[in-house]
């Protein structure tokens, strides 16, 4: 069956599943947003650790390598 014959009831339907797939997308898309959001939060909670994790390192050699001179 060509597009030209399809009935008008037939074209409803398609839009109908059109405009379903449409919002399912955009729901999708989203979620997909809020996840990419989240994500972002969380590596610069975990940047944050590493950045304190380094510095609390530094210190500590540092302190080695005073002790370790003396």
């Amino acid at each position: 069956m060509s597009e030209e014959e399809l009935s008008n009831s037939d074209l409803e339907l398609k839009v109908n599943e059109n405009k379903f797939q449409i919002k399912f997308v955009k729901e999708k898309t989203l979620n997909l947003e809020e996840k990419n959001f989240s994500n972002e939060i969380k590596l610069k909670e975990i940047e944050k650790k590493i950045l304190n994790l380094n510095t609390e390192l530094k210190k500590k050699l540092k302190q080695i390598n005073k002790n370790f001179n003396n």
